[in-house]
């Protein structure tokens, strides 16, 4: 067991790191994702929440249901895109992660999918 320090914003918080012996270190508590410039935080939570100050305020996420699986955008920091494994469709949200509508789904294969590439890429470029 040891003590590490997380930089937020401009606060240091110290983590509590664990590491069993022999076992794989698996992350406790909910996913973080971050938009592809740092401007926004969604904590998937049951109600999965969104931040624009560094966590000084919290909202909730509007169209996505408990259990999606959400990914920023690597370039865009207004697209996010989440797949719900369960029930099959993909969401996105083009508004920074305010809110998500429903983008496609793969109910034949029972799973979500997504094709996403860097925003400023034309579609026509996939190989």
């Amino acid at each position: 067991m040891g003590q590490r320090v997380l930089p937020v914003g401009d606060v240091v918080h110290p983590v509590e790191v664990v590491r069993p012996v022999g076992e794989v270190v698996r992350p406790v508590g909910p996913a973080v994702v971050t938009a592809a410039d740092g401007s926004a935080f969604i904590v998937m939570t049951p109600v999965p929440t969104i931040t624009r100050d560094q966590g000084k305020t919290w909202t909730p996420v509007r169209g996505l249901p408990s259990g999606t699986h959400v990914v920023a955008d690597r370039v865009d920091p207004l697209r996010f895109y989440a797949l719900d494994f369960e029930h099959a469709p993909t969401f996105i949200s083009v508004n920074g992660g305010s809110t998500f509508t429903v983008a496609g789904s793969n109910a034949d294969h029972g799973t979500a999918f997504a094709t996403t590439l860097p925003s400023e890429l034309p579609a026509d470029t996939m190989a």
